[in-house]
C-alpha cells in the first residue's frame, strides 16, 4: 500500500494542506510555523480510523487539536488520503474521506465520510462508501450502486463497521484502511533507549515503533528472528560511521531469585534478561559501551532500526523531525540514501527541517516551503518552478537551500514566484 497524498484542513493553524508523496520530500520553514502541527494532523488522521469509538469521540474534543486561530477557525476538521492498494491482482487508486466537526458547545459528530475506487487513474471513481449528516450508504456488491443504507452513530465510521462484512468484494481494502500506520519520529535525544528497562510490560512487542526502549533487547530479537534485516541494519551503521567495524550484542540471564510474583493486574513483569551492547572500533583496544557513543551516533542507530522495524511492518509513511541533528552536515546524503535503502519502495519519507544542507540534497520538487504570513495560519506550498530556483541558486553562489531560507527569512514577495500550490496529487 502505497500513500499518495493527503489533504488537511481545520487542525490547530493548518489551512487546506495538500502533500503529495514522492520517494522522499521535505518540509521547510522557520521555527514555529507549523511543521510540528502537519505532522500530528496526518498522525491524528490515522489513528483517527483505528481507534475505538469512544477514543475517536474523545479526539473529537482534544482541546489541542481544535483550531483557535482568529483568522482561520473552522468547526470542521477534514482529512483525505490517496492511496495505490494492491486489488486483485491490479495496482488501483483509493481515496478516503472523513470529516467530523469539533467539540466546542454541542456535541461532536462526524459529518461525512467516503471511500471511492479506481482501477486506472484515468478514468472515473467508484464510490463505495457515502455518507452526510443525513444519511448513511455503502455498496453491498460488485454490481449494486451505493445505495445500501447502513447505521453508524455519530462517532463511528462506517469504515470500521465494514470490516466485519467478510463477504463484500472490496473487503480487502477496507481491511487494509482499517489497519494503516505511520510513524513519526521525534526523538532528538536517543538515550533512553538504550537503558536496561528492569520491567517489561506484558504486552511488549518488539516491532513497537511507539515506544522503542530497551534498544539493545530489540536488535537481539531481529537478529534471531529477522537475521537479514538486522544484518542490513549493521551494515548500514558501518556505513555511516566507518570506524564501527563490529556490533556485539550479549544475552544475560538474571538468577536472583523473584521476591514476589506480580499480580495478574499489574501491567508489567520483571525481566528475567538483560542485553548488553558493545562496539568495535578499529583504532581502539577496548569495546565501547553505549554511554561511550555521542548522541548523535546515538539517534542515528534508534533512527535506522525504526527504518528496518517499519519496513518488516510495510509502513506507508514515516517522518522525521530535525533528521540533521544526528549527523555532521557532510554524512547527511548518506544518511539519506541508507534510509533509502533500509525501507522499501512503497514507503515514503516525509523530513521536517530548518537545515539548508539536507534542503540541497534533494529534488525541488520534493520540497514544501511553509509560506509566511502575519496572520499565524500555516500553509505550505510545493515549488513549482525547480529550474529557476536552480539557477538562481547558482548564480548567486549558494544552495538551493541557502537561497529558499534566506527568502524566507526576508524576501516573502520574491519566494512566491518559485511557489505553486499542489494539484496532481498522484505521483
Amino acid at each position: 500500500m502505497k500513500l499518495l497524498s493527503v489533504k488537511i484542513d481545520g487542525f490547530r493553524n493548518l489551512k487546506d494542506i495538500h502533500i503529495s508523496f514522492s520517494d522522499m520530500c521535505a518540509l521547510v520553514s522557520t521555527n514555529d510555523y507549523g511543521k510540528s502541527n502537519l505532522l500530528d494532523a496526518i498522525k491524528f488522521t490515522t489513528d483517527f480510523m483505528l481507534e475505538s469509538r469512544d477514543s475517536k469521540r474523545k479526539m473529537m474534543a482534544d482541546m489541542s487539536c481544535i483550531p483557535y486561530n482568529i483568522n482561520h477557525h473552522p468547526d470542521v476538521f477534514s482529512a483525505e488520503l490517496l492511496l495505490a492498494v494492491d486489488f486483485d491482482g491490479l495496482e488501483c487508486i483509493v481515496e478516503y474521506h472523513f470529516a467530523f466537526e469539533w467539540r466546542y458547545e454541542e456535541e461532536c459528530k462526524i459529518v461525512s465520510e467516503s471511500l471511492k475506487i479506481k482501477q486506472d487513474r484515468s478514468k472515473k471513481f467508484t464510490t463505495l462508501i457515502n455518507r452526510d449528516e443525513s444519511s448513511a450508504q455503502y455498496k453491498a456488491s460488485d454490481a449494486a450502486r451505493c445505495n445500501s443504507k447502513i447505521s453508524v452513530d455519530d462517532y463511528e465510521l462506517i469504515l470500521n463497521k465494514l470490516q466485519a462484512y467478510e463477504d463484500l468484494c472490496y473487503h480487502s481494502i477496507i481491511c487494509k484502511l482499517n489497519n494503516i500506520e505511520i510513524y513519526v519520529d521525534r526523538y532528538l535525544d536517543a538515550s533512553s533507549s538504550y537503558q536496561p528497562d528492569p520491567f517489561i510490560r506484558k504486552d511488549f512487542n518488539e516491532l513497537d515503533l511507539e515506544s522503542l526502549h530497551n534498544l539493545p533487547r530489540i536488535l537481539f530479537f531481529l537478529s534471531k528472528q529477522y537475521p537479514d534485516e538486522y544484518h542490513r541494519l549493521e551494515d548500514a551503521y558501518m556505513q555511516l560511521f566507518p570506524n564501527i567495524i563490529e556490533i556485539q550484542i550479549r544475552e544475560l540471564e538474571l538468577n536472583a531469585p523473584m521476591i514476589s510474583e506480580p499480580t495478574d493486574d499489574f501491567s508489567h513483569v520483571i525481566a528475567d534478561k538483560i542485553y548488553l551492547m558493545r562496539f568495535k572500533d578499529k583504532n581502539l583496544h577496548r569495546l565501547l559501551d553505549m554511554d561511550s557513543l555521542s548522541g548523535g551516533a546515538k539517534r542515528a542507530f534508534v533512527l535506522l532500526t525504526r527504518c528496518v522495524i517499519a519496513d518488516i511492518r510495510q509502513m506507508p509513511l514515516l517522518a522525521f523531525e530535525e533528521l540533521e541533528n544526528c549527523v555532521h552536515p557532510s554524512l547527511l546524503k548518506m544518511l539519506l540514501s541508507i534510509i533509502k535503502q533500509l525501507t522499501n519502495d512503497d514507503c515514503k519519507i516525509l523530513l521536517v527541517s530548518h537545515s539548508p544542507y539536507l534542503v540541497s540534497y534533494l529534488n525541488p520538487q520534493d520540497i514544501y516551503v511553509g509560506l509566511p504570513n502575519d496572520e499565524g495560519i500555516a500553509e505550505f506550498l510545493c515549488i513549482k518552478n525547480g529550474k529557476k530556483l536552480l539557477i538562481d541558486a547558482y548564480e548567486s553562489n549558494c544552495s538551493i537551500g541557502d537561497l529558499l531560507f534566506d527568502l524566507m527569512s526576508s524576501d516573502h514577495d520574491n519566494l512566491l514566484k518559485y511557489l505553486g500550490r499542489n494539484k496532481a496529487g498522484l505521483n
